[in-house]
């Protein structure tokens, strides 16, 4: 599912337009967290141009597995200008940092 096509549920709804300034998203396994939180950070960098956004998990080997390839099947391929594999960015066409 790329960007385009993620539909939330209710709850992510919810956090989506939450105004604080720090959000948290939890829940049980298979519960959509990461495709939530992958989709606010694509969300936030494409909204605002110059955006430095930040993804991790506990362990970089748990974001090799689960975070990164839903990062990488959402993010539409139009809107990367580079990737840089070795720093972990991807830099967008508008200024912004994953």
């Amino acid at each position: 599912m790329n960007f385009e096509e993620y539909i939330p549920f209710s709850k992510q709804v919810e956090f989506h337009n939450a105004l604080e300034k720090f959000k948290l998203y939890g829940g049980a396994m298979g519960g959509g967290k990461s495709y939530t939180l992958v989709a606010e950070a694509i969300r936030l960098s494409l909204t605002y141009p110059g955006n430095r956004g930040y993804l991790c998990r506990k362990t970089y080997k748990d974001f090799k597995r689960t975070t990164l390839p839903i990062l990488n099947e959402m993010l539409p391929t139009r809107v990367i200008e580079s990737y840089n594999k070795v720093d972990g960015e991807i830099y967008l066409i508008n200024g912004s940092i994953i």
